[in-house]
């Protein structure tokens, strides 16, 4: 398996991990099961989440899932695992400069915020998951840009 394999299995399990955290949206999972197919993977749900389904949650969801058992690739059953893996996968994007830091730091603001991480809160915001210093990166970097741009 190649290294570009690889990081589509990553990239497939992380939206799987979003979907199931309820943060996927229908327009992402069509396009990663396009650039799946477009990537060499092939499974007839592939498809249908691509192509086939209808452009709503309810139908490219479960065709987008089903896909992924198809191609071996698994999602955690536990939430709390998919919560720690979408982290990862975001910190590991915006460490190796696959996306723009904002773009990485939004995403992990949105599984904080989704997935209601603030009510595990111990002593400062984030801390129970340990991105505390990327909320606060975050924040710091929205409140720059409404200052001076």
């Amino acid at each position: 398996v190649c290294s570009s394999d690889l990081a589509m299995f990553d990239k497939l399990k992380f939206y799987g991990s979003r979907y199931r955290l309820n943060l996927a949206t229908c327009t992402e999972l069509r396009e990663v099961a396009d650039e799946a197919l477009n990537g060499g993977f092939y499974s007839p749900t592939l498809v249908d989440a691509a192509i086939d389904a209808e452009n709503n949650l309810l139908e490219i969801g479960p065709a987008f899932m089903d896909a992924l058992a198809e191609l071996g690739v698994v999602v955690p059953e536990s939430i709390e695992e998919c919560i720690w893996g979408v982290l990862h996968y975001s910190i590991q994007q915006i460490a190796t400069l696959a996306v723009e830091p904002e773009v990485g730091l939004a995403g992990i603001m949105e599984v904080y915020r989704g997935c209601n991480l603030y009510e595990l809160n111990q002593k400062s915001v984030g801390d129970s998951h340990d991105v505390q210093d990327l909320i606060g990166a975050y924040w710091e970097y929205n409140e720059i840009w409404e200052k001076y741009v």
